[in-house]
């Protein structure tokens, strides 16, 4: 489990809840992201757009049955979710990010 270096990610709770589960909890040093943190690159940005795409449908169903604000359930919610999730290009995106940003970083001169 990777996690930023971040004061609540440090806790034993923490620790404790990913070694029950099976991970192994590995944080995130100040300056990895753009070599480790594909997510905040390459991920989340679709994921975040495609799920809007899905709600927004739903609320499109939710007004032509005559609802005026219409609301989603958090199974809902959860559902949508996971129709994005499933989605193998999501995680492909995010994979081919991992050699894309290594590539720019690597390519780029070292500083004195």
């Amino acid at each position: 489990m990777f996690a930023d270096d971040f004061a609540a990610h440090k806790v034993d709770d923490v620790r404790r809840l990913c070694w029950q589960r099976g991970y192994v909890l590995i944080l995130q040093l100040g300056g990895a992201t753009p070599f480790t943190q594909t997510c905040d690159t390459d991920l989340n940005q679709h994921v975040r757009s495609d799920y809007i795409t899905l709600e927004s449908l739903e609320f499109i169903e939710h007004f032509q049955r005559g609802e005026k604000i219409p609301t989603l359930k958090p199974e809902t919610m959860i559902d949508l979710m996971v129709q994005v999730l499933r989605s193998p290009e999501v995680h492909l995106r995010a994979a081919r990010g991992y050699k894309k940003l290594s590539l720019i970083h690597i390519s780029e001169p070292t500083r004195p």
